[in-house]
């Protein structure tokens, strides 16, 4: 049984043949977009995993930050003391020296009293 070639066959391969090499040469692009959307996204990946590294560095600096704070607040106090010190020292040293004066006028007051009472006492 022979087959009839009919131009309307070779109009559909023809045609075929076109959409075929259409095809491919689409497919080819959408290949080359894949490989790009791959490597755009290796590079988010890579983008996040640098952020995430910041992001823990961050954490660890504000850890560090209120460490030093802290440090300070002491440091700051214990100088504080250190400047208080001769204040208080001077302060005692004056509470003395009133407690001292005091102390000499009253028993001169009692020893002067005691005198004009008992003036045996003292002769």
């Amino acid at each position: 049984m022979p087959i009839e070639f009919k131009e309307e066959h070779l109009r559909e391969i023809t045609e075929n043949s076109e959409r075929s090499k259409s095809n491919c040469h689409r497919i080819d692009e959408i290949e080359e977009d894949i490989k790009s959307l791959q490597e755009d996204n290796r590079a988010l990946y890579e983008m996040s995993a640098s952020i995430k590294t910041l992001t823990d560095g961050v954490v660890s600096i504000k850890a560090d930050v209120k460490d030093i704070k802290n440090d300070y607040g002491e440091m700051k106090s214990e100088i504080q003391d250190i400047k208080n010190t001769p204040i208080k020292t001077k302060a005692g040293f004056v509470d003395n020296v009133g407690k001292l004066i005091f102390t000499a006028v009253v028993t001169g007051v009692v020893a002067f009293v005691l005198g004009q009472v008992c003036p045996v006492i003292f002769k």
